[in-house]
């Protein structure tokens, strides 16, 4: 079984330190914002995909196996600003109609919801900041502040 997983890609190295969800979506987004084809449906499929995948690993849930419904959802039970929750869901109902019914975007939107997920995930992990640095929150209390459950 060792020899099956050595060469694996992504297989968990020993001593080696898991990324961090937010240096993961940092490096997603900026290798889309260069990579912009000018596909304004493949952009926000990954834009989308970026944003759920970090709230899904931040927050531990699975958030790119939900319909967009049951994503936002989840969103609004999670322990974020009034704020974050609406942008999450402005971005949502943007990004939506561009991804399923073909609608195109005016042509700055792009860059303007790529900088919205960059700040979104700034000010997510601004919130969650104090929350982890807290030396009397315990290991069980995190979770439930993340999972919000």
């Amino acid at each position: 079984y060792r020899w099956w997983l050595r060469g694996k890609p992504g297989t968990l190295v020993a001593g080696a330190e898991p990324v961090k969800p937010v240096q993961l979506a940092t490096d997603a987004l900026n290798a889309l914002s260069k990579d912009y084809s000018g596909d304004a449906r493949l952009f926000y499929f990954q834009l989308d995909m970026i944003l759920r995948r970090y709230i899904g690993q931040t927050f531990d849930f699975n958030s790119l196996e939900m319909t967009s419904e049951q994503f936002l959802r989840q969103v609004k039970q999670l322990d974020l600003a009034v704020d974050s929750r609406s942008k999450i869901t402005g971005f949502q109902e943007t990004c939506d109609p561009i991804k399923y019914a073909g609608r195109t975007p005016d042509k700055d939107r792009p860059d303007a919801d790529l900088s919205l997920v960059r700040e979104l995930i700034v000010s997510i992990e601004q919130q969650l900041a104090p929350a982890e640095n807290s030396e009397d929150e315990t290991a069980v209390g995190m979770q439930d502040k993340r999972g919000g459950q």
